[in-house]
C-alpha cells in the first residue's frame, strides 16, 4: 500500500506541479490528465507530436506529457520509450528522469529507478518529490539507511512532507528502531490523519513493543479510515 501510494503520488505531483512553456497543444495533454481522460491525453498529444509542428523542447514535452498517460494506463514499456524520447531532445529535462524512474519502479527495476533519480537531483538538488520516491525504492531494497537519508533531506527542503515523515517511520521500524519510528509516524498522523497505511505501521511498532491496547486502537483506526474511503 505505501509503496504503490507513494508512486502514485509522485506521478501526481509531475502533472499539477509541472508547468511547460510552450505551445496550447500540450495544455490540451495536460489538461486531458488532470481529469483523468488519460486514453484522450494519449490521443490528443500523440496527434500533436505528430503533426510536425513541435520540435526540441516542444517537442520533449509532448512525450513527458504522453508518458504520464501511459504510466496512468500501467503501459510501463510505452511511458518509458516516451521519457526516453524527451530526454534525447532535452538532456536536462529533470522531470523526465523522474517520470522514467517512476515507471522503472511500477516494473521493479529500483536500481535503473534509483539512477534515474540520482540524476534528476544531481540536476536539480531542491526535487523534495525524488528524494521521497527514492527513499521508498531504498526501502523496497533493503536499504534503509540511505532511505532515512533521502527522507531527512526531503523533510529538510519541506518540513510538511507527510509521506516523508512516513516513509522514515517505515524505514526505522525496519531497523527495529521502534520509538523513532512512532515518532516519525505521530507527525505523518499530525499532517495527514487520513492515512490508513501509517496507522498500520505504527500500530505495527506498538505491537512490537508489547503496547497491545495501542496496537489494536491504530490497527481500528486505520480500518474506520479505509471503511470512510471506501464507497458504499
Amino acid at each position: 500500500m505505501f509503496r504503490a501510494g507513494a508512486l502514485l503520488l509522485a506521478v501526481m505531483f509531475f502533472f499539477f506541479f509541472f508547468s511547460p512553456g510552450t505551445a496550447a497543444a500540450t495544455d490540451w495533454c495536460k489538461g486531458y490528465l488532470t481529469i483523468r481522460q488519460y486514453d484522450m491525453a494519449v490521443s490528443s498529444c500523440t496527434k500533436e507530436i505528430g503533426s510536425g509542428n513541435y520540435s526540441g523542447k516542444d517537442l520533449a514535452v509532448l512525450f513527458f506529457e504522453r508518458g504520464a498517460a501511459y504510466i496512468y494506463e500501467e503501459r510501463y514499456g510505452h511511458a518509458i520509450s516516451d521519457f526516453n524520447k524527451a530526454l534525447s531532445l532535452d538532456p536536462a529535462f529533470t522531470d523526465a528522469y523522474d517520470g522514467r524512474a517512476v515507471a522503472y519502479g511500477y516494473k521493479g527495476l529500483y536500481d535503473m529507478a534509483i539512477a534515474d533519480f540520482s540524476k534528476a537531483l544531481k540536476l536539480n538538488p531542491l526535487d523534495v518529490n525524488a528524494y521521497d520516491v527514492r527513499g521508498v525504492f531504498y526501502i523496497n531494497k533493503g536499504w534503509y539507511g540511505r532511505a532515512i537519508s533521502d527522507f531527512d533531506k526531503a523533510i529538510a527542503l519541506n518540513p510538511l512532507d507527510a509521506g516523508a515523515y512516513k516513509g522514515r517511520g517505515l524505514s526505522h521500524e525496519k531497523k527495529g528502531e521502534y520509538n523513532r519510528a512512532i515518532s516519525d509516524l505521530d507527525m505523518a498522523l499530525k499532517l495527514n490523519p487520513l492515512d490508513a497505511s501509517a496507522y498500520r505501521i505504527r500500530g505495527l511498532c506498538h505491537e512490537k513493543k508489547g503496547e497491545n491496547a495501542q496496537a489494536l486502537s491504530d490497527y481500528m483506526k486505520a480500518r474506520e479510515v479505509m471503511e470512510q474511503k471506501t464507497p458504499n
